[in-house]
């Protein structure tokens, strides 16, 4: 293969092979926007035909399960129909997000969410569809379509993209490449996320087995644990949301919303996206003291932070303040275990929320101060031990997420040499 080099003078692209063309997506693919929804026949004839929107289109898979139906004459028919090999890639939300649509059983078109792309002599849909990949990673769609507004890769837009061109036996050689390296990788990225789910699961039991059964596996329940109402451990403290008076913000007083929780779940929260004025504090919202709970009441339920400094919240969350002396370590495991309980005693028509009644009758075990004590250190030590695992696997995850779109963007580019 000749490897001379020539600059493309495209931003995102960089240098290419110097026998490598540079053209417009239009002219080696033929671009198709899809049918604008219709809700009734226009004329006789029209039928119901299920369609595909870019919900079922994710980034090299197309699903076309659950797809709704519009109504289309023949001639849509003729017009928007897909069939296998097609390309289909989003017009709206993830503008330029692709896949190939490898079966379908019947018949389909697309709506004007999607376009359908077919390869012309000298193209290669497979090919497309990881340089896709490549301008999305160089976030180059974001300039194209202007999120700044609502984002639309629209048909002008794609048909006049500059992509690489190659010689379409070299296409093909670098699409079958990519085939087999993201599959291998995707296999490792799979067996990773599958180990990070048990150890997760393996934490909870072990949480569970020790908050409600002690250290010792062969006792049930202890004669000296109580199963008590919350309400006679904890203080429990609505939370509220300032005005938005400039006023109110971005003072020294942390602030938790269920997201900070979901970003500290289990653990402890010393932090927050948002923080508020003494004046916000005092006309919006309460704080708890170092050493509470606050738990997440709203969408969704049941996460749990263990505050390391005084910390105020807003109305999708409660705190525990101990009224009595305990091991708060303790009982930030106890309602780790009691997610899903908690949860189920929600209601709401406009969204589930866990009543402050609910949660102060809501009963866990509490078994002496020593016990306590006991129990969460060696909590700790396990979730520790578990939480390090987890932390390389994912850290893995990161890298061969990277290793995956690097090989793909080498590869487009040129920069990595193939053999046809």
């Amino acid at each position: 293969m000749n490897r001379q080099m020539k600059a493309s003078g495209i931003e995102w692209l960089g240098e290419i092979p110097a026998h490598w063309e540079i053209a417009p997506v239009n002219r080696y693919y033929s671009v198709q926007l899809g049918k604008m929804l219709q809700n009734s026949p226009g004329a006789p004839g029209d039928s119901e035909i299920p369609y595909l929107k870019s919900q079922h289109v994710q980034w090299f898979q197309v699903k076309t399960i659950d797809a709704p139906t519009m109504w289309a004459s023949r001639d849509d028919l003729d017009k928007y129909q897909v069939v296998p090999g097609d390309l289909l890639v989003c017009e709206g939300g993830e503008g330029g997000r692709c896949g190939i649509l490898n079966h379908i059983e019947g018949v389909y078109i697309i709506q004007n969410a999607l376009h359908r792309v077919r390869a012309r002599k000298g193209g290669c849909n497979s090919f497309l569809q990881y340089v896709l990949s490549s301008v999305a990673a160089s976030n180059w769609f974001d300039v194209l379509n202007d999120k700044a507004t609502i984002a639309h890769f629209t048909n002008e837009k794609f048909k006049a993209l500059l992509i690489p061109i190659p010689p379409l036996p070299q296409q093909r050689a670098i699409a079958d490449f990519l085939d087999a390296e993201t599959e291998r990788i995707d296999a490792l990225v799979d067996k990773n996320q599958r180990l990070v789910k048990l150890l997760k699961e393996r934490r909870q039991a072990i949480i569970t087995q020790a908050v409600t059964k002690g250290l010792d596996n062969g006792v049930v329940m202890k004669d000296s644990w109580q199963y008590i109402p919350i309400r006679r451990l904890f203080r429990i403290v609505n939370g509220g949301t300032p005005t938005s008076d400039t006023r109110n913000w971005d003072g020294d007083v942390a602030w938790a919303t269920p997201i900070d929780l979901s970003q500290t779940n289990g653990k402890r929260i010393e932090s927050t996206m948002r923080t508020l004025s003494r004046q916000g504090l005092l006309s919006g919202s309460r704080s708890v003291p170092a050493g509470s709970l606050i738990l997440s009441t709203r969408a969704p339920i049941g996460y749990v932070s263990e505050t390391t400094t005084d910390m105020a919240f807003n109305q999708g969350c409660r705190g525990l303040v101990p009224v009595i002396d305990l091991d708060i370590r303790y009982f930030r495991y106890q309602m780790i275990a009691s997610t899903q309980h908690l949860d189920a005693l929600g209601n709401g028509s406009t969204f589930t929320e866990l009543s402050g009644d609910s949660l102060a009758s809501f009963k866990i075990f509490a078994p002496p101060l020593p016990e306590q004590r006991a129990i969460a250190d060696r909590l700790d030590a396990e979730t520790a031990r578990i939480d390090t695992l987890v932390s390389k696997l994912q850290r893995q995850l990161e890298l061969l997420t990277e290793r995956r779109q690097a090989v793909i963007t080498a590869a487009v580019t040129g920069k990595l040499q193939i053999s046809t």
